[in-house]
């Protein structure tokens, strides 16, 4: 009867731990600044970006999405760790029909997205 016992009280024992990682080191990315926004500026929209922190070379790829989630635009900055501090200003481009509603804006950098914006009319 021990024996039983014994077995089914192991049988409910995790047999598994996954192992900690004594220390994790990530490795620091682009930082934008918190006051990075995406307005409307003369009733069109605009992204604003200012730099806090750029590790290495690298494009910045952002795309614009209107109210029906379609993309509509996209293009590309090349940014150096000498940007740091620099504000650049993306405007949707002018080709592009502008329609009221929630429009977005995806930045990535090096191919990783970094953080999306949007705005409300």
């Amino acid at each position: 009867m021990l024996l039983l016992l014994g077995l089914c009280l192991t049988g409910c024992s995790p047999l598994y731990l996954p192992p900690i990682p004594q220390s994790v080191s990530l490795e620091p990315g682009l930082l934008l600044a918190g006051e990075s926004r995406l307005l409307m500026m003369e009733g069109r929209p605009r992204l604003e970006l200012i730099f806090r922190r750029v590790p290495v070379e690298g494009w910045l790829a952002f795309q614009w999405f209107d109210p029906s989630n379609r993309q509509v635009a996209s293009d590309s900055f090349w940014l150096s760790p000498g940007d740091v501090g620099l504000t650049k200003v993306f405007r949707l481009p002018a080709g592009v029909e502008y329609r009221v509603g929630e429009w977005r804006v995806v930045v990535s950098f090096q191919g990783r997205v970094i953080r999306q914006f949007i705005t409300r009319p």
